[in-house]
């Protein structure tokens, strides 16, 4: 089947040119392209040609106009690269200053860790142990010292309070 604007060539199951864009009249062309091939058995006829104007919102193309392409190869430069990147792993094996990192304390561990803290004056010994020992874990060595740092802020708020509450109850006594 032939556009009856431009002449190129295509499918019939087509609704527009794809050269040109114009909207293909089926019933037009259906006929055109039966009255060809009567033309065709007789070679000293002239095909007729089609009296319709084309619709005023429609301007016909340039001859250098070329429709563009439906594909378009990436550049040669893509073809080298992988098609996906490994990200990073969630956590890092080595430091960047080049010493080893400490492995991760797992789940289990630290719910060990809670239970002997709930238990009396062995907890106090513990806190100082794991705070101060250079064989403990580097993150449950930062963990106590947070806690025995908080406990000893506690505490001095509470000395706080009682200096105060103390010399309030003395002064009352007094008078």
């Amino acid at each position: 089947m032939k556009c009856h604007y431009c002449g190129h060539e295509m499918p019939e199951t087509h609704d527009f040119c794809e050269n040109c864009g114009a909207k293909l009249d089926k019933a037009t062309i259906k006929t055109e392209t039966a009255s060809a091939i009567e033309s065709s058995a007789s070679p000293n006829q002239t095909p007729p040609v089609s009296n319709q104007a084309p619709p005023t919102s429609y301007q016909v193309p340039p001859a250098s106009y070329q429709a563009p392409q439906m594909y378009q190869a990436p550049p040669s430069s893509y073809q080298n690269q992988p098609m996906y990147q490994t990200p990073p792993p969630a956590y890092q094996t080595s430091s960047p200053y080049g010493e080893e990192l400490a492995p991760v304390v797992s789940m289990g561990h630290w719910m060990l860790v809670f239970l002997l803290m709930c238990i009396p004056f062995a907890n106090i010994v513990l806190v100082f142990v794991w705070s101060f020992s250079k064989d403990t874990n580097p993150s449950k060595r930062n963990f106590m010292r947070a806690a025995l740092i908080w406990t000893l802020i506690v505490i001095a708020i509470y000395i706080i309070i009682f200096i105060v509450a103390g010399v309030s109850f003395f002064d009352q006594l007094y008078y």
